[in-house]
């Protein structure tokens, strides 16, 4: 496979404009002009936990990334599926970027390119405009998967053509259950990288060798993601609830998918 395949700068271009334009921008305009309901709204939120916490969150993230449990391979493979959907990449180049470059050199120096350290903006967005050579090693072992990649293969007619489809059942369906909860996850992810790592803004319990911290707020209504410290310190952990008022929603979820095996730690 092409680099193209893992890493897609132009992902920028043809896909988070248009989750903006045509998703929040337009969503607005559809709820204040009385042409949408606030029905529109809840169905938004649940296409968010849908393609951000299942897709990104749990099966990105969790599943392929830190191999926190095991499924089959149909599940997987609708997991990968949702968080295509969430247009943050096709799931190799982002696991790759999240492990090779995050993770391995979590606040350190350039490679972690979603760091604070290069400054707030860069770490929320401005990283997608820099040019980099993306690192490869952890994500070699799932170049074995066909189903990643053909998402890698056809990431951006996976995404539009699940967008027409949903046209034509209702023409406010791709703006509601696919752009607007893409554009909430993509400020997510921001959010985290930006403020994760920021030692100011939260709190930590542990120790570890980069500024990751908690945010408790931002933990419970990200279904656990905000709970970064929990997790730079426990990185194959199911959820990243530690202490008890630390509550990782996405536990609820994770109670629901058939496991082969679970990483206790």
């Amino acid at each position: 496979m092409k680099m193209k395949h893992f890493y897609i700068p132009k992902g920028i271009l043809f896909i988070t404009l248009p989750q903006h334009l045509l998703g929040a921008a337009l969503a607005f305009y559809l709820i204040f002009s009385g042409k949408a309901s606030l029905i529109w709204i809840i169905l938004s939120y649940a296409c968010w936990v849908l393609i951000g916490v299942v897709g990104v969150g749990i099966f990105y993230h969790k599943y392929f990334a830190h191999k926190s449990f095991e499924t089959y391979m149909p599940v997987e493979t609708l997991g990968a599926y949702l968080g295509v959907l969430a247009g943050l990449g096709p799931p190799i180049g982002w696991i790759a970027l999240h492990n090779d470059h995050h993770h391995k050199h979590a606040d350190q120096n350039l490679l972690d390119v979603h760091s604070p350290i290069h400054g707030k903006f860069s770490a929320y967005m401005g990283w997608q405009f820099s040019k980099f050579s993306l690192k490869m090693d952890s994500a070699k072992r799932l170049l074995s998967k066909k189903n990643l990649k053909f998402f890698g293969r056809h990431y951006f007619k996976t995404y539009w053509i699940t967008a027409a489809v949903l046209f034509l059942v209702h023409p406010f369906l791709p703006v509601f259950a696919l752009f607007v909860p893409g554009c909430i996850h993509y400020h997510v992810e921001g959010f985290i990288s930006c403020f994760g790592h920021t030692k100011k803004i939260g709190y930590r319990n542990f120790d570890t060798a980069d500024n990751s911290v908690n945010i408790l707020w931002f933990g419970i209504l990200s279904w656990g993601a905000g709970f970064h410290n929990n997790h730079h310190r426990y990185i194959s952990a199911m959820h990243y609830q530690i202490k008890p008022y630390e509550i990782d929603l996405s536990r609820l979820i994770l109670f629901l998918i058939p496991k082969k095996k679970i990483k206790l730690t």
